[in-house]
């Protein structure tokens, strides 16, 4: 048997970002984060100056996958390595459950309660 690619059911495979550029800048993710767009999130932290803290509002996340969790890690520790940081606030299940499964729990600790102002 084939099956088309037009049978199968499409994922929605959007991600919406917002926020503001402030000291801790303030981004909120929302939708699929994952190999379509988990380049976008990359962009948009890497435009942040350096030495920035990111707090990153992940409670809209429907979908992680470990293309999404490696953007993550991978932005965790280059904001670290610029005098940054990054806060994840109000993981969603999905975050958590990746996470979890991954031991990336240890890395991102999506859980943890934020200590900055």
């Amino acid at each position: 048997m084939v099956i088309e690619l037009t049978d199968l059911r499409q994922l929605p495979d959007e991600l919406r970002i917002t926020g503001r550029r402030a000291q801790p800048a303030v981004l909120c993710v929302n939708g699929f984060l994952e190999l379509a767009t988990a380049p976008l999130l990359r962009a948009a932290i890497r435009a942040l100056p350096a030495g920035t803290a990111v707090r990153l509002d992940a409670a809209g996340l429907e979908f992680v996958d470990c293309a999404g969790l490696g953007v993550l890690v991978e932005a965790s520790r280059e904001l670290r390595q610029n005098g940054g940081r990054l806060e994840i606030e109000r993981a969603s299940p999905a975050l958590r459950r990746v996470c979890g499964l991954t031991g990336c729990d240890e890395i991102l600790h999506p859980d943890q309660p934020s200590t900055a102002a």
